[in-house]
């Protein structure tokens, strides 16, 4: 594993372990996580398509963000 596949994994157990969806510490995680590894300037950025990164980046900003 490339050391932010592992950060990330860590990190997405961490985050499925937060039981309310709806709560403001959910959404903060969630944007955290956006944050760490997807957003295009992150030092840990994930390897995922164009596509995948766009679809995540409108999830966090919409609050539309579910464990699944």
């Amino acid at each position: 594993w490339c050391s932010e596949a592992y950060l990330f994994a860590v990190d997405i157990k961490k985050f499925k372990k937060i039981n309310d969806e709806e709560s403001s510490v959910f959404k903060k995680e969630a944007k955290s996580l956006y944050e760490k590894f997807f957003n295009p300037k992150s030092h840990l950025l994930i390897n995922v398509d164009d596509s995948t990164a766009k679809e995540i980046k409108e999830a966090v900003q919409n609050g539309n963000i579910h464990k699944e």
